[in-house]
């Protein structure tokens, strides 16, 4: 007779023995698949050595071929260092060379100025004309210290300016019944010029 246990128990002999199976099914097919890696082992590193040089090269590719771009650029940006650089040089002197010719001009502008002054101030002294552009020129200059007109007038009097300088000035205002000579209208419109500029 068999009791309930012993019906369970047969019950779960069945099952026991299926899972005991599946445990030792599982265990055998680990050591088959570590047989089969140990068997494997030389082909399963090559193909790691393999997988890796690859992916070693390629990422040196790409680094020679970023540094390769790199480079390209360092080389670009020299040249229009270079080209930039040939450039200011040429303004610079350009530069130099404008400003060595307005310095020429502005001198010989200078000597036409004081010839012109020396002129006029002769001219003033024939016609007994009191007092001088060199005269008010240098009265101005004294006025104005640092000017540059003088630099440009004569500072040794003339003996002409000094005969004029001994003589009594004209009255500022003459009569507007007496008309100038077109020299003399000439003389004053270039001071009157002059004296505005």
């Amino acid at each position: 007779m068999t009791t309930d246990a012993d019906k369970q128990t047969g019950k779960d002999a069945p099952e026991e023995a299926a899972s005991a199976s599946s445990g030792a099914g599982w265990q055998a097919r680990l050591r088959e698949v570590g047989d089969i890696v140990a068997h494997n082992a030389a082909i399963i590193l090559a193909i790691l050595a393999v997988t890796i040089s690859f992916v070693s090269i390629y990422g040196l590719k790409t680094s020679q071929a970023s540094l390769a771009e790199a480079t390209s650029k360092v080389n670009d940006l020299a040249t229009r260092l270079a080209s930039s650089k040939l450039a200011f040089e040429r303004y610079q002197a350009a530069v130099v060379k404008e400003q060595s010719a307005q310095e020429e001009e502005r001198k010989k502008l200078d000597e036409v100025l004081k010839q012109i002054i020396q002129s006029v101030s002769q001219q003033q002294v024939k016609m007994k004309i009191s007092p001088t552009l060199e005269e008010v020129l240098r009265a101005g200059a004294a006025a104005q210290p640092g000017s540059a007109v003088a630099a440009t007038t004569p500072t040794t009097p003339t003996a002409a300016t000094a005969v004029v300088a001994e003589k009594k000035p004209l009255p500022a205002t003459e009569p507007a019944a007496k008309p100038l000579s077109p020299q003399v209208q000439t003389i004053k419109d270039a001071i009157k010029k002059f004296n505005s500029n």
